[in-house]
């Protein structure tokens, strides 16, 4: 009887132990799939920041270029007048 259980106790802990080597090596996985997806998302944030501070930087190119046209105009108009 007491053969019987330890031997329902050993399968039991060998099956167990088996489940976990394979959540773990799952989640293994997991996290290696995790690290390459954080790789890419900052490599394309890093792209997109790049994208976005050149962008703003043209308007405020452009919007410098029409602030010094229209106090170049205001001032010929005040010259002139």
């Amino acid at each position: 009887m007491q053969m019987k259980t330890l031997q329902t106790r050993m399968k039991d802990t060998i099956k167990s132990e088996e489940e976990r080597g394979a959540s773990l090596q799952d989640l293994s996985k997991r996290t290696e799939h995790l690290e390459q997806r954080a790789t890419v998302f900052r490599q394309e944030a890093r792209t997109t920041r790049r994208r976005m501070w050149f962008k703003n930087f043209k308007y405020y190119v452009i919007g410098g270029l029409v602030a010094t046209v229209m106090v170049i105009i205001v001032l010929r108009i005040i010259g002139i007048a």
